[in-house]
C-alpha cells in the first residue's frame, strides 16, 4: 500500500516545573502555540495535507495553530495521547518511591507506572492509530508526544522496541516517517 510522508512532531516544551512526572497531565505550553506552529512548519518543510493530533492541550494548541496557518482541517485522536502515569502524574520524580521506579526499569514494557499504562499499552493504541495514518497518500502532520513517537519508531520503522523507547525526541522536533513506500 502506498503511503504519503508522515511527519511526527513533538509539541514544544510545556510549562511545568522541572523534574515533574507528567504524561496525561494536561499542562500548557511554555511558549505561545503560534510560535510552536511556525517552528514545526519550518522543520517540516513539506506542504501538509492532513493534521492529526493528541487531544492534550500542549499538542492540540500547536496543531490548531498549524491548521489555522495552512487551512488544513485538524482531527484529534486519543490514541496519540501521551502515556498515562496514573498516580505518578504531577508528582516530583524524587517523591516517587525508588522501588517503583526500579520495578519499571526492570520491566519497561509491561510495568504500569503509578497504576497507569504500560509501554505495551501505549504501543497497542499507537499501532491501532497507525493503520489509519499509514493508509493515506497525503503528507500528514502528527502533533503528539515523545512516548507515541517512540512507539511509531517501532511500528512504522521497525526499530527494536527497547531501542525505540530510549530514543531522544526533542521538544518541537519533527521525525520523518516514510514517503511513498509500500508496506
Amino acid at each position: 500500500m502506498a503511503r504519503g510522508l508522515i511527519l511526527a512532531a513533538r509539541h514544544p516544551r510545556p510549562r511545568v516545573a522541572g523534574r515533574i512526572c507528567y504524561g496525561r497531565l494536561d499542562v500548557p505550553l511554555a511558549e505561545p502555540a503560534a510560535a510552536g506552529a511556525a517552528a514545526l512548519l519550518a522543520a517540516a518543510g513539506d506542504p501538509i495535507e492532513r493534521i492529526i493530533a493528541s487531544p492534550l492541550a500542549r499538542a492540540q494548541d500547536v496543531a490548531r495553530a498549524v491548521a489555522a496557518r495552512t487551512g488544513v482541517p485538524l482531527r484529534l485522536d486519543d490514541r496519540l495521547a501521551e502515556m498515562d502515569f496514573g498516580a505518578w502524574e504531577g508528582q516530583a520524580w524524587s517523591a516517587i518511591p525508588r522501588a517503583e521506579i526500579d520495578a519499571w526499569a526492570a520491566d519497561p514494557l509491561r510495568y504500569q507506572p503509578g497504576g497507569g499504562e504500560s509501554v505495551a499499552d501505549v504501543l497497542r493504541r499507537v499501532r491501532r492509530a497507525w493503520t489509519g495514518i499509514a493508509s493515506s497518500a497525503d503528507t500528514t502532520l502528527l502533533v503528539t508526544h515523545a512516548g507515541p513517537i517512540r512507539c511509531l519508531l517501532h511500528v512504522a520503522l521497525r526499530v527494536p522496541i527497547l531501542d525505540a523507547i530510549q530514543a531522544s525526541i526533542a521538544y518541537g522536533s519533527v521525525t520523518r516517517i516514510g514517503a511513498g513506500r509500500d508496506d
